[in-house]
């Protein structure tokens, strides 16, 4: 699989498993990254971008070296059998 496609398809099963999370995050100042401010947000993941290193929360994108927590809210599992 080529790294284009791979990750075109890790954002498809993130968006079709309906991945919602809720992430506490840092976001420095514009001109001073050792100060800012921790933001609090909860959504769908809507991209996730290994090349980058950034994951997407409704249109918010957070680079994951930012992130201080993550925690799982919902998630439908990949491997689930249809019944």
């Amino acid at each position: 699989m080529q790294p284009y496609t791979k990750i075109v398809a890790i954002a498809i099963l993130a968006r079709e498993n309906g991945v919602e999370v809720r992430i506490l995050y840092f976001e420095p100042l514009s001109n001073d990254e050792l100060h800012g401010r921790y933001i609090e947000i909860s959504g769908l993941v809507t991209k996730v971008r290994p090349d980058k290193e950034t994951i997407t929360i409704l249109d918010k994108e957070i680079p994951l070296r930012s992130i201080y927590k993550l925690e799982i809210l919902n998630a439908r599992s990949m491997w689930e059998q249809d019944e």
